[in-house]
């Protein structure tokens, strides 16, 4: 387990529990009384964020100006607020922002780039939810069969990033002649 050991310090002379530490080692307050602190460990590999990326539908005819939802769910299970957390999700080339289901308080949209900025509360999760929209027609077949969505994130402690897939299924229109027979009269 990687940690970082944090002293939690404590007072009843001074509010600020600032610490001196004397000639030997012993904590002391400012006024030069003995302090008093517990000691707490954070541990940094628990204070990783988690990140789910769907989207609907997983596969879908491929058609002009389709709409796909993607869902964003950004969750920290620590007993503390992670701070500062940014949230980046460049749609692929040729998929258009179309609008918000849910957005969060600060997240904005520029050139079909989502991007979210702020802090997480304990136990708690923050969930982006948008459409997306397939080209016109004249370029709906520059698509790849797969088109891939990634979202990352990145705060003081760590980054992810989780994508979702949609299968773009083509077809194509033949015509084929018919053919009349008159075997009769």
């Amino acid at each position: 387990m990687m940690g970082v050991w944090v002293a939690n310090f404590y007072d009843t002379d001074d509010p600020l529990g600032v610490m001196i530490v004397d000639y030997n080692g012993d904590p002391r307050n400012h006024n030069g009384s003995q302090a008093y602190f517990q000691p707490i460990e954070l541990d940094y590999d628990a204070a990783q964020l988690t990140i789910e990326k769907t989207v609907y539908p997983t596969s879908i005819m491929l058609e002009a100006r389709a709409v796909l939802t993607y869902t964003i769910t950004l969750a920290n299970p620590n007993p503390f607020t992670v701070t500062e957390v940014t949230l980046t999700d460049a749609l692929p080339p040729l998929v258009s922002f179309d609008g918000w289901i849910a957005q969060p308080a600060g997240a904005s949209v520029v050139d079909d780039v989502v991007t979210w900025t702020g802090d997480i509360a304990p136990e708690a999760s923050v969930e982006f939810i948008f459409t997306a929209q397939l080209p016109a027609e004249q370029s709906l077949y520059l698509l790849p069969d797969v088109v891939e969505n990634v979202a990352t994130f990145a705060y003081t402690y760590g980054f992810g990033m989780d994508s979702a897939t949609t299968e773009l299924i083509s077809y194509q229109t033949i015509f084929l002649p018919l053919v009349v027979r008159n075997f009769g009269n």
